[in-house]
């Protein structure tokens, strides 16, 4: 069995541009709930943001104290879990089984595709990496075997795991 990673850098940062392409260009970051009640962080955040010295898990406060000109941004919990949902069925149009790999949460996000027999896995994961684009994500894809350990690899088996005891096309 061989699974696509299918990768979005930037996730969060990606959903904010889709609401508001005014944000594309320019230094933006999205501020997220830090760990352990601590106030709000970087998530993620633009090239522009990166420039003037922004880091994902740098302090928002911080961030503002060091670029003023950054505009901050939150991205809903909702909006988060309806763009994993969008980026789910544009893979299902290609494959039968996919696993959103879970609640979205920090700067990037993976969903997981079980690659169909009889397609070679490069061919496979460029035509999911095409379709996303066509819809509007930056992706990237790795496709991992299951007989060859890596961190990639045994969250993919982790995935298809989760896939095989779904009794839905669409696992959570």
């Amino acid at each position: 069995m061989r699974i696509a990673c299918i990768y979005l850098p930037q996730f969060p940062l990606q959903i904010a541009q889709r609401q508001d392409p005014g944000l594309r260009g320019r230094p933006v970051l999205i501020a997220g709930l830090g760990a352990r009640g601590a106030g709000p962080v970087v998530i993620a955040c633009s090239r522009a943001a990166h420039a003037l010295g922004v880091r994902i898990g740098m302090a928002v406060t911080a961030a503002r104290a060091l670029a003023d000109q950054v505009q901050v941004v939150a991205v809903e919990a909702d909006a988060l879990a309806g763009a994993a949902d969008a980026v789910a069925e544009v893979l299902l149009a290609q494959v039968e089984r996919v696993d959103r790999g879970g609640p979205p949460h920090g700067s990037h996000h993976a969903a997981y595709a079980e690659v169909p027999l009889g397609c070679r896995g490069a061919t496979f994961g460029a035509r999911a990496v095409a379709e996303l684009e066509r819809a509007g994500w930056v992706a990237r894809a790795r496709i991992e075997s299951a007989g060859r350990p890596s961190p990639a690899s045994t969250a993919a088996m982790t995935a298809a795991s989760a896939m095989s005891r779904s009794s839905t096309k669409l696992a959570w």
